[in-house]
């Protein structure tokens, strides 16, 4: 609405479900073919909570070593670009006058928010990390 689109909550709601879903729905079943070819003993039991799937930078610096570099690295992955990519996609299909240019604007906006978030976080509490 911001740039000269029209969004309700109910399109805001559908760009978030298929933005979501298909992210979800591969993260989960990449982990389970990763967990099922990977040994018990190498999956780490923090790290591999949430996801076996390393597909981001931040394996590239230890999150000890240096905390802001790799929240920076961890902010870039495949499926990352790919959610990026199907948000752009739900809010020029879902909104009235959304163009593309406008959804492209809108979304790397937020995402670079996000990225400035976790910078300033790890800045902030760059100990928690180790």
């Amino acid at each position: 609405m911001f740039m000269g689109g029209q969004v309700n909550f109910w399109q805001a709601f559908s760009v978030a479900a298929y933005n979501v879903f298909p992210i979800y729905l591969l993260t989960y079943l990449l982990s389970l073919i990763i967990l099922i070819i990977k040994d018990p003993a190498d999956i780490h039991p923090i790290i591999g909570q949430t996801s076996l799937l390393q597909d981001s930078l931040g394996f590239l610096v230890g999150a000890g070593a240096n905390p802001v570099l790799f929240s920076l690295l961890s902010t870039f992955s495949l499926l990352g670009f790919y959610r990026l990519w199907l948000n752009v996609t739900g809010l020029k299909n879902a909104g009235e006058r959304v163009s593309s240019a406008i959804a492209w604007t809108a979304s790397f906006t937020v995402w670079i928010l996000g990225i400035v978030f976790a910078v300033v976080i790890a800045l902030l509490f760059g100990n928690f990390f180790s």
